[in-house]
């Protein structure tokens, strides 16, 4: 693997978590892996100086308004401190979060989650994907309507309504190796490996 150039912007990472000593903690566990987060830099429960924020991390003891009005073009990661399935969709709902990490991830699966916030897509843990949903058809389209892009969504619709590939292509004017990709791209939010699975997950539309 090359060794990420010395002149990269770093990313900056706030930690605003009710308990100090919690934010503390997670601030320590990140610091001590220099290589892995070699592009963050990572504050506590303080305003940046002259910076901007990239990524908020915070708990729902954070979670108001006032943190997206004072950082807008932040991303936040909420930390889910025994929240209930219940809670989780609530703050989805409500406010514009961008993924949610269990207060006992590893530092490697902080990383992943800061990654893929930072490339557009939404985070969740494939335990907490299983918590969410629960055989329950209505929570699904919850998580559906929250990990998957637009276009994503679309193409799930497609495929639940029997179209081929190709046929995809066709209707959205695209190519039949892009909605392979954006297929593939589905299966790994949903931690899933064919269409089958997919189909067997939806059992309906949702508009």
């Amino acid at each position: 693997m090359q060794p990420r150039s010395s002149s990269a912007p770093k990313l900056n990472v706030l930690l605003l978590i009710g308990n100090k000593l919690y934010g503390e903690a997670i601030k320590s566990l990140l610091s001590e892996e220099k290589e892995s987060f070699a592009r963050f830099a990572v504050y506590c429960g303080r305003t940046l100086r002259g910076q901007k924020p990239d990524f908020v991390v915070a708990d729902d003891k954070i979670m108001d308004q006032r943190l997206f009005l004072r950082y807008p073009e932040a991303k936040v990661l909420v930390v889910d401190n025994g929240l209930s399935p219940e809670d989780i969709r609530f703050i989805a709902a409500q406010f514009k979060i961008n993924g949610v990490i269990s207060s006992q991830a590893g530092t490697a699966n902080f990383r992943r989650a800061l990654e893929t916030i930072h490339n557009g897509e939404f985070w969740l843990e494939p335990e907490m994907i299983g918590r969410l949903i629960h055989n329950d058809t209505a929570k699904l389209q919850t998580v559906r309507s929250m990990i998957a892009s637009e276009r994503e969504k679309v193409i799930i619709d497609y495929v639940l309504a029997g179209y081929a590939n190709r046929e995809i292509a066709a209707q959205l004017q695209l190519s039949e190796h892009t909605v392979k990709a954006h297929l593939n791209n589905i299966y790994r939010k949903f931690r899933i490996s064919s269409r089958i699975q997919l189909v067997m997950r939806f059992s309906t539309k949702m508009k």
